[in-house]
């Protein structure tokens, strides 16, 4: 009883610390959203490939602050870079996650695994190649 009648209410200032925590909190979480975009399953590759379909190679995710991310980098473009090999009658989309746009077709077709030189490869922290389609 002694307690209810001893009540106070709180401090103006309490309150309005508390609704700007509150805020900052949720924006955080929106800010922070990630969606991701799932790896083809293997049974799969092959329909896709053959509908002319893109197949993810790795799960990335897009962040509501316009960044992408996949394992623990964070990157600030994706890219689709189309072109064709010497010699293929097919073209090809390659999906990179990069945190430059200067990047070549050749440059990430050697870079998907036909190079045997180091040289042409990335380091994952700047670019890494998520996905591709193969069409005419």
């Amino acid at each position: 009883m002694k307690s209810i009648l001893n009540y106070r209410k709180p401090v103006f200032w309490i309150i309005i610390v508390a609704l700007v925590a509150g805020i900052a909190v949720g924006g955080y979480f929106i800010v922070n959203q990630r969606i991701p975009v799932e790896q083809t399953p293997n049974e799969q590759v092959g329909e896709k490939i053959k509908n002319e379909e893109f197949v993810f190679t790795k799960t990335y995710y897009r962040q509501i602050g316009g960044l992408w991310a996949a394992d623990e980098f964070t990157y600030k473009y994706r890219l689709e870079i189309t072109g064709r090999m010497i010699n293929s009658p097919k073209n090809i989309t390659y999906v990179v996650l990069s945190n430059t746009k200067d990047l070549t077709f050749e440059q990430i077709w050697k870079a998907s695994g036909y190079s045997s030189s180091l040289s042409d490869y990335f380091e994952p922290k700047d670019v890494l190649i998520v996905g591709y389609r193969v069409f005419l």
